[in-house]
């Protein structure tokens, strides 16, 4: 899909969350940390803000290998201000920046257990 300047449409598979939902998210905070990246004046209609989950401590199946909890949090330290790269792709430009990151536990959608994540937010 294309749109008049030949910019590729990307095409989000996430869902929007209700600016009510209790999951970390406090506008008036979030914005004074965007303010910190950004050139211009935004506010809360300006912005689209987004989550993600980068990576966790379950065991990789590829690889076997793991991350600490020690190692998550240094790559949520490390995430806050990087691009956000379609699919790891670094010839292409980033869609958005990092603003904030922290570390989440939810069940495993396998086993069932808790898992760590690191979770990223991203305005872009």
């Amino acid at each position: 899909m294309k749109i008049a300047d030949s910019r590729e449409i990307i095409i989000s598979r996430g869902a929007l969350v209700p600016e009510d939902n209790n999951l970390s998210l406090s506008i008036e905070e979030d914005l004074n940390l965007i303010k910190s990246f950004s050139q211009k004046e935004l506010d809360k209609d300006s912005v689209y803000i987004r989550s993600m989950y980068l990576c966790s401590d379950r065991m990789c199946p590829s690889d076997w290998g793991r991350f600490s909890v020690k190692a998550l949090e240094q790559i949520a330290k490390l995430a806050i201000g990087k691009s956000v790269l379609v699919g790891h792709d670094k010839s292409s430009l980033p869609i958005a920046r990092f603003f904030k990151a922290e570390i989440i536990q939810k069940p495993d959608t396998m086993s069932k257990e808790i898992t760590n994540w690191v979770r990223a937010f991203s305005i872009g």
